[in-house]
């Protein structure tokens, strides 16, 4: 199972990112954290930012299409 971790969204962007997982037919799960101003506690999340800002991974540009094909696929 993959894992998407968004930080800091809103009730109205989970809302609306598990409707576009239902029509694609994927299961969706929010898990709500204690909140710490200005403290990134996950570790994944902490190393995957110090990759980017090293330049040590780059993002990715994919359409909406491409997306529905990898999540269906994974």
């Amino acid at each position: 199972m993959n894992t998407i971790i968004i930080e800091h969204a809103d009730q109205s962007t989970t809302e609306l990112l598990q409707r576009l997982a239902e029509q694609l037919g994927l299961s969706f799960k929010t898990k709500k954290e204690r909140k710490e101003p200005g403290v990134v506690t996950n570790p994944e999340l902490l190393k995957t930012i110090a990759d980017y800002e090293s330049g040590r991974i780059k993002p990715i540009e994919i359409n909406l299409e491409e997306l529905k094909q990898n999540l269906l696929h994974a």
